[in-house]
């Protein structure tokens, strides 16, 4: 049993698309990146507590609380790296699906073209009443 491909027409918020990436350049513009400013710069002395205390536990704590900033930092940076090729691809495909809009439109133009030209050709109107090569039946 043959199965027949289902014929699904996609649509595409383009508007929407364009939304959401600028929504996600204005948000780490005005929020995520200022944050992580402020956060950086409140956490850059790194860990004070527990330097003078000699127990075990005080210093797991110290560095357990030192590797935690440091992949906060870490995090930070990947987030707006990541924001920002959000928007970029966003962007990018936007860029690229109304260019693919373009040249599908251009080659439907050009495909209408040429039906219209070899429609043309073969028109009852437009074959000769004769054989112009001379051979064959002849009126």
């Amino acid at each position: 049993m043959s199965e027949k491909p289902l014929r699904q027409q996609v649509k595409v918020d383009l508007v929407g698309l364009k939304e959401v990436a600028t929504a996600v350049r204005d948000q780490t513009a005005k929020e995520l990146s200022p944050g992580l400013e402020r956060c950086n710069k409140l956490m850059q002395h790194g860990v004070r507590f527990g330097l003078r205390s000699p127990s075990g536990p005080g210093y797991a704590a110290r560095h357990a609380f030192a590797a935690t900033l440091t992949t906060h930092f870490h995090n930070g940076e990947a987030h707006l790296q990541t924001a920002a090729a959000l928007s970029l691809a966003i962007d990018n495909i936007l860029t690229h699906y109304a260019d693919a809009d373009h040249v599908a439109a251009a080659k439907l133009e050009t495909v209408d073209a040429l039906l219209a030209q070899a429609a043309a050709l073969v028109r009852p109107s437009s074959q000769p009443s004769q054989n112009p090569y001379g051979r064959g039946d002849q009126e």
